[in-house]
């Protein structure tokens, strides 16, 4: 798996990438290698600023490549604007071992998604307040769509999603792409913020 790491702070970035080294499956180097295409981005910053924002501005232009953000403070964080840019999962730096790490990575680029609590609790908030969006579009979602958002919401992998239910992986992938395009959202975790904030999970 190709990893870019993204990070302001140069030393930052240079550790990051030789703790992800030395994990065989992973293949890590700084943003600003051209040559390769990346599976997956993790930007590392202390804080959700304007340059992190601009950051993932940037990344989201050049296509649909997932996203983990690490930070280390939460405060100011716009969990929606996050996952409008493409983030998959967001992780807390100061409570981070590598290993979670490249299993967030590894998540994130097959498409799972994760938030700590505190961040999944100001999402609702976020969503609650947010006066609009995509309710009216929701329309009532099929008993499969719903166990399968319920179980994502529970932070449950693709994986596990598939073995709880009885289903194959692909299936449990087909139901994800199916709602993320007929909702016209961004992906998996955009899916299941929606429906908490309309009710449907």
């Amino acid at each position: 798996m190709v990893v870019h790491v993204q990070c302001p702070d140069i030393f930052v970035r240079a550790g990051a990438v030789a703790v992800l080294s030395r994990f065989p499956q992973i293949r890590a180097s700084a943003g600003t290698d051209a040559e390769t295409v990346p599976d997956v981005h993790l930007v590392v910053a202390e804080r959700f600023d304007r340059l992190v924002e601009m950051l993932l501005e940037d990344l989201a232009r050049r296509g649909p490549i997932p996203v983990a953000l690490a930070l280390s403070h939460i405060e100011g964080v716009s969990v929606t604007l996050a996952l409008r840019l493409g983030v998959r999962a967001m992780l807390m730096r100061p409570d981070l071992a590598p290993e979670r790490l490249v299993a967030a990575l590894t998540a994130a680029s097959r498409g799972d998604g994760s938030l700590p609590v505190e961040l999944l609790t100001r999402l609702r908030s976020e969503l609650a307040t947010d006066g609009g969006g995509r309710g009216e579009e929701l329309g009532i979602l099929p008993g499969r769509e719903r166990e399968v958002l319920m179980l994502a919401a529970e932070g449950y992998s693709t994986v596990v999603i598939a073995r709880k239910l009885g289903y194959s992986e692909r299936t449990i992938k087909a139901e994800f792409r199916s709602i993320v395009q007929r909702l016209k959202l961004r992906n998996r975790t955009h899916s299941v913020a929606y429906a908490i904030r309309n009710g449907y999970i």
